[in-house]
């Protein structure tokens, strides 16, 4: 686990995951022909230790050479490729924890955080072809959840592997996970994953979201809004964000009970059914 204020118990399979998966969504989005699909590596050096061509599945590592890009793109017919570092966790929190200090906001700590993920593109990220991340602008952000989120209570997110082929490092069906508390400035006063719930157990998501929840408030207090979900519903969810329909998708499959949101403010409900989060 990494632990370094104001993260806590960070799972870095947790991590990797969300880099993958956050991948095979925002990548698309930024080259032409996305239609034809991204191929995503996982990196040790120069070892390939996992890699999948977004469109047609698992790609065999044997062989693949992770320096060329362009090369492994072309090879699969894919409209970009993305290598990962496997300490890319480790170098996020490392970058961030020596931004961080104690006096910034969320839109700060935010801005950190985000120099943190574009000092690594060219070595923990590598992408081709060579794309610019659009400006980021967290201006917004410290009305945003001082609005929509208590001081002192967590959010909790967590995704689970529907078919148990994914599992985190405690063998957990547990594909990414993010608890996180922000204090009245507003600021994230805690950024965690299920790692840090000693004695968590689960098995099935279904039954299991349960403890999760329990887990939480005992090691971190109150729960404002907690959401579970299999990752077998996240091309749905991206489908529908691309669409401008990521809102009431959401409603549409906690309704059909395919997400488990609970507990639900009625606040969040309502920002929900007018199409917005925040």
């Amino acid at each position: 686990m990494i632990s370094s204020p104001p993260f806590s118990g960070i799972d870095p399979e947790h991590w990797r995951n969300s880099a993958w998966i956050i991948a095979g969504d925002t990548l698309p989005r930024l080259v032409s022909d996305p239609g034809r699909g991204i191929v995503r590596l996982m990196v040790d050096g120069g070892n390939c230790l996992k890699a999948d061509h977004t469109r047609r599945g698992a790609i065999d590592c044997a062989g693949l050479d992770p320096a060329d890009l362009q090369a492994l793109a072309a090879a699969h017919d894919a409209a970009a490729a993305v290598a990962f570092a496997a300490d890319l966790p480790e170098r996020l929190v490392r970058r961030a924890a020596d931004g961080l200090r104690p006096a910034m906001n969320l839109a700060a700590q935010a801005g950190v955080f985000d120099a943190a993920i574009r000092a690594e593109l060219g070595d923990g990220i590598r992408v081709w072809p060579e794309v610019k991340p659009p400006p980021a602008k967290f201006g917004p952000l410290n009305l945003a959840i001082k609005t929509a989120l208590p001081a002192g209570e967590l959010l909790v997110a967590v995704v689970y592997s529907e078919d148990g082929s994914v599992r985190d490092s405690s063998g957990a069906p547990i594909v990414t996970s993010g608890i996180l508390r922000f204090s009245s400035r507003p600021s994230l006063d805690l950024c965690a994953t299920t790692a840090a719930l000693a004695g968590l157990s689960v098995r099935d998501w279904r039954t299991d979201w349960q403890k999760v929840n329990d887990a939480a408030r005992q090691t971190f207090g109150k729960i404002f809004v907690a959401a579970h979900l299999p990752d077998a519903v996240l091309p749905e969810l991206f489908a529908a964000d691309r669409a401008g329909r990521g809102p009431a998708a959401l409603l549409d499959l906690h309704h059909r009970g395919r997400i488990v949101i609970d507990p639900f403010p009625l606040r969040l409900k309502m920002l929900l059914k007018v199409g917005k989060l925040f």
